[in-house]
């Protein structure tokens, strides 16, 4: 992890304990032991990153948290609570914060939501970035709005940026899963790198893993020469697996062999294993198909190890390519 925190709390032995983890953790920590000292250290130094307590003396955590949000909308802020002080805990997340920790501080859940709300932030950055020079970076897809729908999918795409976790989208047709995808590739370790998009129901279901994963001359009776499949393309990248739920049961079964062997076909020993990240999208419910007989439950699982719902547009959610809206056009 990398970035500044902020750690506001008058108990001396809470705030000394969570700066002392964050430090050793290779973070930049500050310390402020209430609502003042606080404002005074943002003068001269901006935090990625507030960890706030919610009764303090002087100033509340939520009158804090109320001040931080008004000159740093995108500042993302953690509330430590009680256990008996539910009712805060709703009132901060109603007005913004990013999450919650309850007394006494779990070291484990202190490091996943830290590690989350410094990614999130790290993503807000680079959309505003994006917004600012729409024409680079990411072929001029920028991902904007304030509603809840847009703060999950950004609180997503965050999440699973900085690792190769594959990622299923399901949504409408229409809501832009694709553009998504694009901004998930964009946005972490695979920025920069091949992003090979394939539309499942145009490849031929016999030759479903000489597609994907390439063959060598001579492997069928066509084969006049070696060939690289789709992941081999995308190399380190990405490959964009679309409408996945609409193939056939036979493309099921060849895309779930061919997934877990990865090798070419007719190789002579196994090849190494693409490093490719998966992201399929379907405009179906694909967990439903499985309890219906019509997907299969193996390769549902290896698709959907982290699952983004896509809203429409409707929903306050808008992908703008070169500034007009895919949805609306506006």
């Amino acid at each position: 992890m990398t970035g500044k925190v902020l750690v506001v709390d008058d108990d001396q032995s809470i705030r000394q304990s969570i700066e002392l983890f964050l430090v050793r953790a290779g973070l930049d920590a500050r310390a402020a032991h209430d609502g003042f000292h606080a404002l005074e250290i943002m003068k001269g130094w901006n935090p990625d990153l507030c960890i706030v307590d919610v009764k303090m003396p002087g100033m509340t955590g939520l009158e804090l948290l109320d001040t931080l949000k008004a000159a740093h909308p995108s500042l993302p802020v953690i509330i430590i609570t009680a256990y008996d002080e539910m009712e805060y805990t709703i009132e901060a997340i109603r007005r913004g914060a990013y999450d919650f920790l309850e007394k006494p501080i779990d070291i484990d859940r202190l490091k996943v939501v830290v590690g989350s709300a410094l990614e999130q932030q790290q993503l807000s950055r680079r959309t505003n970035a994006m917004q600012a020079a729409p024409e680079t970076g990411n072929g001029g897809i920028t991902i904007i709005g304030s509603t809840p729908p847009m703060k999950q999918i950004f609180k997503h795409i965050g999440q699973v940026s900085n690792s190769r976790i594959t990622v299923l989208l399901q949504g409408d047709s229409g809501t832009g899963k694709e553009l998504i995808a694009r901004v998930v590739h964009e946005s972490g370790v695979t920025r920069g790198l091949p992003f090979v998009a394939v539309n499942c129901t145009v490849l031929a279901e016999g030759l479903i893993e000489s597609e994907l994963f390439g063959h060598v001359k001579g492997s069928f009776t066509s084969a006049d020469r070696e060939k690289k499949g789709k992941f081999e393309l995308a190399g380190d990248g990405t490959i964009f697996l679309d409408e996945i739920a609409d193939v056939s049961p036979a493309f099921q079964a060849a895309a779930a062999r061919a997934a877990g062997a990865r090798v070419r076909t007719g190789g002579r020993g196994a090849q190494p294993a693409a490093l490719a990240r998966v992201i399929a999208a379907t405009n179906k419910d694909l967990w439903r198909l499985v309890r219906d007989g019509a997907f299969r439950e193996d390769l549902y699982y290896r698709l959907s190890v982290f699952r983004i719902d896509v809203p429409p547009c409707a929903s306050g959610v808008m992908i703008f390519r070169n500034w007009s809206c895919i949805f609306c056009g506006r």
